[in-house]
């Protein structure tokens, strides 16, 4: 399996949530299964576990549900992310 650079991975979360942030007009609990799908299921970035783990972080933490793409980036491309 090739190894992706950080600077890809920062491009393809961009290019995943572009269209979801776009979707998620009435709140970001519309993009969750589909972001979901995507970093667990297809690209497999992170475990399913480590999803809810940062999930149940960006639910806790103050401030815009939409924090899970920035937890997400920051596990998968570090502080890049």
């Amino acid at each position: 399996m090739r190894e992706e650079t950080s600077l890809s991975v920062l491009i393809s979360i961009a290019v995943i949530l572009a269209p979801l942030s776009i979707a998620s007009v009435g709140g970001a609990t519309a993009i969750y299964a589909p972001l979901q799908h995507e970093v667990v299921d297809l690209r497999q970035w992170i475990s399913g576990r480590e999803f809810l783990d940062l999930f149940a972080i960006c639910r806790f933490t103050p401030g815009p549900s939409s924090l899970l793409g920035a937890l997400i980036a920051f596990k998968v491309a570090g502080i890049l992310g």
